[in-house]
Order: structure tokens, then C-alpha cells, then sequence
């Protein structure tokens, strides 16, 4: 798997002044998933993009999407992304709602994949009950600090919890990855790497590219 494979490009961290543009740039660099968030500002930090908009990103990218929603009433909002085409994965935090089962069904009635998320405070032991219906984790490795949001060293040991309760998904790491840190979420069990920062703000895309896949061997 080349680092184009593995890595996801976070469109959230692009210049949104210039979204296609960004959105093209890391496509023609051959990245295969970009790494889209729908928030809502309440069951996150952050306000992103509504539907509109990614719709508008589906029909000017080739690239499929990795889906992460972070809303407060996300079942009512599930429906806006029936008939999206080339989709990796819809993620959703289980803990925030009551019957997460019931989310995970919808989503796959849709045709998509499932994920699910979770903070470095959330209890993951508790949804192994999900894993027959789960495809990938996300395991956000940055918490909402106030200081940037910056990579909790934490991080390694969560991931290595979750690789115990969900032995066969994908596990993806988000939040501030960067060629500091990528290697040591790898050797805990990571296996594709969210990147927003680190991909969309260096000045040499390709190089950086290179620099990530000699970090991770690949």
C-alpha cells in the first residue's frame, strides 16, 4: 500500500478560499480518499460543510470520500447522504446517540461501509457488541484543547485497545498526524492516517509525500 493509499487527505484543513483547487491538487498528487467532515458545531468544536457543499466536492473529485459526521441529531440527517456516489466509509461517534445499532443499520441500508469513532475518553470496550457490523474505527488523536488541537502521546495506547476490541478493521487516526508521530501510531496498530495540516500547508506536496512513505517504509 503506497502512501497515496494510506494517507487521507483532510479537505477540512485546505484553504476553503480555494476548495477545488485543493481538492485537485491533492488529487492529481495521486491520493486515492479524501477525508471529508460534516459538523455541525454542536457535537463538535467546529462548523464545516453541509451537504450542499460536499455534493458539490462528489461532482469535481474523482477521489472517494471517507465520511466522518459529527452531528448532534445525526439520524435525522443520515438520509441527505443516500445516492453519494464513491463513498469509503460513513463514520459516526456511537456514544452520542441511544440507539447506535440503529444508525449503523441505516448506513448500511444506504450501501455504505460503517465506522465508528472515538475520543481518547470514550469507552471503546463498550461497542465490541458492533464489531460484526463495522468496517474501520477512527480514533481521534488530538483533543479539543483550546492550544490547536495538538497530538496526545495517549493516543498509543487507545489505539492499541481498540486493535484488541475490533481485531480486524481498519484502524484511522485523526487529529494532527504528522511525520513526528505517524510512525509511532503506526507500530500501535493505525493503518490509514487522516492529514490536514501536514499535507495541505507544505510547499512541496510531492516531496512531503515522499518523506511519509520512507517514515512508514512503504
Amino acid at each position: 500500500m503506497s502512501g497515496a493509499e494510506c494517507i487521507f487527505p483532510s479537505i477540512y484543513s485546505s484553504n476553503h478560499g480555494y476548495l477545488m483547487e485543493e481538492c485537485k491538487k491533492v488529487e492529481n498528487a495521486g491520493f486515492h480518499t479524501l477525508h471529508v467532515d460534516i459538523q455541525d458545531g454542536v457535537c463538535s468544536s467546529e462548523i464545516s460543510f453541509g451537504m450542499k457543499l460536499v455534493k458539490l466536492l462528489r461532482e469535481n473529485s474523482r477521489m472517494e470520500f471517507d465520511i466522518h459526521v459529527m452531528l448532534y441529531e445525526l439520524e435525522s440527517y443520515l438520509d441527505r447522504l443516500k445516492g453519494l456516489q464513491n463513498v469509503r466509509a460513513v463514520t459516526f461517534h456511537p456514544q452520542s446517540l441511544r440507539f447506535p445499532t440503529r444508525a449503523a443499520g441505516k448506513i448500511h441500508g444506504m450501501g455504505y461501509r460503517v465506522g465508528l469513532a472515538f475520543a481518547l475518553h470514550d469507552p471503546v470496550e463498550q461497542y465490541g457488541f458492533m464489531e460484526k457490523m463495522v468496517s474501520s474505527v477512527l480514533v481521534c488523536t488530538a483533543s479539543v484543547d483550546g492550544l490547536g488541537n495538538l497530538y496526545n502521546p495517549w493516543s498509543e495506547s487507545y489505539i492499541r485497545r481498540v486493535r484488541a476490541v475490533f481485531p480486524t478493521q481498519d484502524i484511522v487516526v485523526d487529529g494532527n498526524i504528522n511525520a513526528e508521530n505517524i510512525n509511532a501510531v503506526r507500530k500501535a496498530g493505525a493503518t490509514h492516517f487522516v492529514m490536514g495540516r501536514e499535507i495541505f500547508e507544505t510547499p512541496d506536496l510531492y516531496g512531503k509525500i515522499r518523506e511519509l512513505e520512507d517514515i512508514l517504509q512503504i
